[in-house]
């Protein structure tokens, strides 16, 4: 049951902001060839262990705030507001969403990318692509989310499969 006593208000992580901002960095840098020699800079060093673990270190944390709520996500305490969270984007959006995913879907997944999508109807549709472990070393897979305000759910308008 909802807390009715709180204003509901946007997660915010900045040491998981933080952290996604850095594991980007360090893509870039990776891209342009110039990670090796990042690293040997004092802010190379800062921005790799900023990234080391911090996915998981973010999904152990958002996994605390979040219940099942039938085939739902809502917050533990009644108080998130989930799209604000989403559209603030002072979180780990990579561990938010795999959290979301890992309760909806299945424990195991990863999410590789995301894209937001119909941010003009009540309920906002966040395309998620994620990872399946298997047998032959895993597969990609996609769903949709719907993100209203108090709750996060597979969007079966999209995708017939929900856990």
């Amino acid at each position: 049951m909802a807390n009715l006593s709180c204003t509901k208000e946007p997660l915010v992580d900045t040491l998981g902001a933080s952290a996604e901002q850095a594991r980007i960095d360090l893509q870039w840098l990776a891209i342009q060839g110039r990670l090796d020699s990042a690293r040997s800079t004092a802010g190379g060093i800062r921005t790799q262990r900023l990234a080391n673990g911090s996915l998981d270190s973010a999904i152990s944390r958002y996994r605390d705030s979040i219940k099942i709520d039938g085939a739902s996500v809502v917050s533990r305490s009644g108080c998130l507001d989930w799209r604000a969270t989403w559209e603030a984007g002072r979180i780990d959006r990579p561990a938010l969403a795999t959290t979301w995913l890992r309760a909806l879907v299945a424990d195991s997944v990863g999410v590789v990318e995301w894209s937001l999508s119909d941010t003009t109807a009540a309920a906002w549709h966040l395309h998620v692509l994620f990872t399946r472990k298997g047998r032959d070393g895993g597969t990609l897979d996609s769903t949709v989310l719907a993100l209203s305000p108090d709750r996060v759910q597979v969007d079966v308008s999209h995708d017939p499969s929900p856990r």
